[in-house]
């Protein structure tokens, strides 16, 4: 059963309808962080003797778009009413 799409009840609190999941867009949201980082090695590469000072702004972008991408896909769900985190629901 995916909690992705819809609210159910709270384990924790008995609370219904308050505990969800994270947006099913965040995982698609993955291949396109991973398609921008692709493509922003291939730019670094072709600017040459230019690409020392950008490289790393290019480098820590990356690292801090797929991290927050994979960090806001990966959450686990939790009830909106207690706090707590639904863990039996996954």
């Amino acid at each position: 059963m995916n909690t992705d799409h819809f609210a159910s009840a709270c384990p924790h609190c008995g609370a219904r309808g308050s505990v969800h999941g994270p947006s099913p867009l965040w995982k698609l949201a993955i291949i396109p962080a991973w398609v921008t980082m692709a493509l922003m090695v291939c730019g670094i590469a072709l600017l040459g003797p230019m690409n020392i000072p950008l490289l790393p702004v290019v480098v820590f972008g990356g690292i801090c778009l797929l991290s927050s991408v994979h960090r806001n896909a990966s959450e686990e769900p939790e009830c909106g009413s207690c706090g707590k985190i639904a863990r039996a629901l996954t």
